[in-house]
């Protein structure tokens, strides 16, 4: 089943043309999702509150290492895509390989637009959803729990 959420562009441009036909609130979010922790959950959760079906657009490995440098990411994008497939949050996932998701957000329009505390409103994405009738929302989660904290909690275990 998880594989199955896991969506081309063209398979979900048709998916989510059809879902807004039937009146169903498309909500989106991107994501490296390199480990997936407790505040990650929290943030799928409450973004799939905000609609009818809730779509990750997944950084690949390639931008992924170059933002965040050697060693990243720790899973690669299939695993990654797999993990959070297999949440009951997440509709659909869609593994991309650009910079940003703007072009994504330009085919696909989703209503709703999801972003971290980290962004806020000053996210370079909120233009492109206003300029598409939609909204950006920022959620805030527990900040206990990140990934970089949690690389470096394993790391400092060492051998021990």
């Amino acid at each position: 089943m998880p594989d199955s959420k896991i969506k081309s562009l063209t398979d979900l441009g048709k998916i989510l043309a059809a879902e807004k036909k039937r009146g169903k609130k498309i909500v989106a979010l991107s994501g490296v999702f390199d480990l997936l922790h407790p505040s990650h959950i929290e943030f799928l959760e409450k973004a799939k509150r905000l609609g009818d079906k809730l779509v990750v657009f997944l950084n690949n490995d390639s931008y992924v290492k170059a933002a965040k440098g050697n060693g990243r990411p720790i899973y690669d994008e299939r695993a990654r895509a797999r993990m959070l497939a297999a949440l009951e949050a997440v509709d659909f996932v869609l593994i991309f390989k650009e910079k940003t998701c703007l072009g994504l957000l330009r085919k696909l329009r989703p209503q709703i637009f999801v972003q971290g505390q980290d962004w806020g409103l000053n996210c370079i994405e909120r233009p492109v959803m206003e300029k598409l009738g939609g909204e950006v929302t920022v959620i805030k989660v527990s900040r206990k729990f990140t990934t970089t904290k949690i690389i470096n909690k394993i790391k400092n275990l060492g051998g021990k």
